[in-house]
């Protein structure tokens, strides 16, 4: 069984519901496969928070992280791939999975 986390940042004008609803999909199609869910963050368009608390989770535990975040932000882009690559997961685009 895989363990994953999900990371999800709205767009600028997305609305909470529109974005759980998102999420939603994507767990319930992860879970089909048998996946272990095992963190699920969300941020505000323009906040960090709970991407600060993904990079405090337990990732060695993480076989996949679910990536969606189109704020262009390229030093957080690079921060997550050379977490990747020391924590050995993998990234997947959210939205090619729903």
């Amino acid at each position: 069984m895989l363990n994953i986390a999900v990371y999800y940042k709205l767009d600028k004008h997305e609305t909470d519901t529109k974005a759980v609803n998102r999420i939603n999909l994507l767990i319930n199609t992860l879970t089909s496969k048998k996946y272990n869910i095992k963190q699920v963050f969300i941020d505000e368009w323009s906040d960090n928070k709970q991407l600060n608390k993904l990079l405090e989770f337990q990732l060695e535990e993480l076989d996949i992280l679910y990536l969606k975040d189109h704020s262009n932000d390229y030093f957080n882009e690079e921060l997550l791939n050379e977490v990747a690559k020391i924590n050995d997961f993998s990234i997947v685009n959210f939205d090619s999975q729903i």
